[in-house]
């Protein structure tokens, strides 16, 4: 697989993490644990940019991307802690528009995204 075609494939999983979290606001209860949300490295993305070997031009973007992805993880992390406590307003207000979790996911698809044109 391309890493082009690996990005293509990132960008889509971590799509589905949007739904997923407001399922969860919606209901109390997820099948991930916030400790395993948490833990950047244990998606397909995450062991995938710990494997990866950056082309010299590549080095700080897919830096770049390493941190906001384990930020993302974080973020989703935190709504997801909000909406096991019953905390749903909380976990929307921490899911809408313009908040962390919105920011990183838009920065990283975005950069995401970049990197699967140059590659």
């Amino acid at each position: 697989m391309t890493h082009a075609d690996e990005i293509k494939k990132a960008i889509a999983a971590h799509g589905l993490w949007k739904s997923r979290l407001r399922q969860a606001i919606d209901t109390g209860r997820s099948q991930w644990s916030v400790e395993e949300i948490a833990a950047d490295g244990d998606c397909d993305l995450g062991r995938w940019l710990q494997a990866v070997e950056p082309a010299a031009d590549e080095a700080e973007r897919i830096e770049r991307i390493r941190t906001l992805h384990r930020k993302f993880h974080r973020e989703a992390a935190q709504v997801l802690q909000l909406a096991h406590g019953g905390q749903r307003s909380v976990a929307n207000m921490a899911m809408a528009a313009g908040s962390p979790f919105d920011r990183l996911t838009s920065e990283l698809t975005r950069e995401l995204m970049l990197w699967s044109r140059a590659a």
